[in-house]
């Protein structure tokens, strides 16, 4: 952090940094979710919005490599890459579990796929609040759990041919995402513009 010799002057103006915190957090959940319908639809699609989706880690690493320098933004990236691959094994773990009813029902892929996502989930929350001390790392990391928890009720949703409720989870999904890009961007203001 220190050796960063960058200026407020040289960055986003604040209204600017928040846009674009909130319209890459957007994106995120929305390739996520076209991602999630691909997937679980066996559209031909899959590996065009695959790479949209890996494009948003580029594009958010981008962004904290011109306020932390190069290290940071290589190692957000490489974060998100793969938080999104975990992503991407969760849903493939829906897909591949026959649901009868939930009782009946055998999640162990499902729980084989949460447990190093929660895990990744949890070490980006660690990482963000050691390069910024305004990011409360056990904030972050509840924001990031029910991040998981409203994701997984998104696919299930899906997958289960709940289409209102699924299109219900996303909106608060969306919601959320917001959220944590205005958390995000206080914590930029306060590290970068005071």
């Amino acid at each position: 952090m220190d050796s960063n010799l960058n200026t407020a002057q040289s960055l986003y103006t604040p209204e600017d940094l928040r846009n674009v915190l909130r319209q890459l957090l957007s994106e995120q959940s929305l390739w996520t979710r076209f991602l999630i319908i691909s997937i679980l639809s066996g559209l031909g699609d899959i590996e065009v919005v695959t790479d949209r989706l890996y494009k948003n880690a580029i594009d958010i690493g981008n962004l904290f490599r011109l306020y932390y320098g190069d290290t940071i933004g290589n190692e957000i990236q490489d974060s998100l890459r793969t938080y999104f691959s975990l992503i991407i094994a969760l849903i493939n773990a829906y897909k591949s579990t026959v649901f009868d009813t939930l009782s009946n029902t055998d999640l162990t892929l499902i729980h084989q796929a949460n447990t190093p996502l929660y895990a990744a989930a949890g070490q980006f929350s660690i990482l963000l609040s050691n390069i910024n001390p305004y990011w409360n790392q056990q904030t972050l990391g509840n924001i990031f759990k029910n991040t998981i928890d409203m994701l997984n009720d998104e696919i299930y949703k899906r997958r289960t041919n709940q289409y209102y409720a699924d299109v219900t989870q996303y909106d608060f999904i969306e919601y959320y995402s917001l959220m944590t890009a205005d958390i995000l961007w206080n914590g930029f203001i306060n590290q970068f513009y005071h």
